[in-house]
This record gives C-alpha cells, structure tokens and sequence, in this order.
C-alpha cells in the first residue's frame, strides 16, 4: 500500500548479497526501484506470479497429466505479463546505466571501467515461445526453466564478472555506487521528489580517497 508514497533508498553492508548473491537478489532490485514510480508495474509482477505458480502446479502433476488447455492459458498469462516487466525492467536499467558510470568515475576518480548489463529470456524472442519451446523439460522438472523470474544483471569490472574478479572494495564501491544512481534515478521519476536516503556503515573497507569522493 505504501510503496511509492516515500521514496526510499538503502545503502547497507547487506547490499553485498547483489554481488555474492543469486539472480533473485538483483530482480529484487529492479523491482523494488521500478514499483516505487509505476504502479502498473506491481499489478504485472502479480499477474506473472500467480500465472507462474499456477503452471508450475500443473507441471508437478503425474496422473493424471496436466490439461493441456490449462497449461496454455496460464502460459499466454505468463507471457503477456513477462513482455511487460520486461519492457520496464529494460527501460529502467537504460536509463540507469549511463547514471552508474558516471557516478562511478567520479568514485574510483576513473581507475576502473564496471558494466551494467540485463539478461532475459525475453531477448530470445517472443516470451510465448520460449516458454513452449521446452515444455517437455519443464515437466520432467516439475518447474518453469524460463520466464522473467530467470531475469539478472550482470555486474562487471574492466570486462569481468565482479563476483569474480572483485575486491572488497571494489565489491563495496560497486553496491554503493549502484545505490547512488538508484538515488538519482528516483529523484528524477519517483513524483519529483528527493528519496529518502540511509546510509548504513557504508565507509568500511574503503581506502580514504573513495570514502572523500563519497562524501563529496
């Protein structure tokens, strides 16, 4: 009921789990920025949910086999909701990209080049058909292999994952730098309003030269 009212964002040391974390951390994200400017988008996300556990019952049945008109209809369902988170979910991060560089190179006083990059299942063509496409392997599961609840966001540091390649630091730099142009971002669509935002021991493992571009 309350989201979107106040805009709000958080930086915390929990805000490590977008990197060390799975694919569900960063979805989040993108869900928790997008549901505070567009309310049709919380109503899409519901739409998908439902329709997704919906087939994911039917795909868990043995005998008898699932209707395979019913399997249709929550798919379709799936699909015209999936194109629609993703469609907001591309526009977002579009938008948010040059907004995390820039801020980014201010940070890291232009040492490190990082990347920002969103993978769906919708960039394989109409959601639809990639949802049928493997129904048979669905069922031998029990549970959808694709849809946008598989969507993610690749983070990268001079062209490399940063769960992988990053340091602590640059990990942190990375989360915090992230949250800042969500700030921003927020500011310039969330009703014209400056978010609120907390800070949350947000200096640790910081050399002294990021932490006085931060405060700056």
């Amino acid at each position: 009921v309350v989201i979107g009212l106040i805009p709000l964002v958080v930086v915390s040391p929990a805000d490590a789990m977008l990197i060390e974390g799975g694919s569900e951390e960063r979805r989040k994200l993108m869900d928790m920025v997008i549901a505070q400017y567009d309310r049709s988008y919380i109503d899409a996300l519901s739409r998908y949910s439902n329709a997704l556990q919906q087939r994911n019952i039917l795909l868990k049945m043995e005998d008898p086999a699932p209707d395979t008109l019913e399997l249709q209809m929550w798919e379709e369902q799936m699909a015209e909701a999936g194109e629609t988170l993703y469609e907001k979910r591309r526009a977002f991060v579009d938008e948010l990209i040059p907004l995390f560089q820039e801020y980014y190179q201010h940070i890291s006083v232009g040492q490190e080049r990082v990347g920002l990059t969103y993978v769906s299942h919708c960039q394989r063509g109409p959601l639809l058909d990639v949802i049928q496409r493997d129904r048979h392997k669905d069922r031998a599961v029990g549970y959808s292999l694709h849809g946008v609840h598989r969507d993610d966001l690749e983070f990268t540091l001079d062209g490399h994952l940063m769960k992988r390649e990053g340091s602590q630091g640059q990990n942190k730099t990375y989360v915090i730098v992230l949250k800042l142009a969500q700030f921003e971002f927020l500011k310039r669509t969330a009703m014209k309003t400056t978010p609120i935002l907390l800070l949350d021991d947000i200096f640790d493992k910081l050399d002294a030269e990021r932490v006085e571009q931060i405060v700056k």
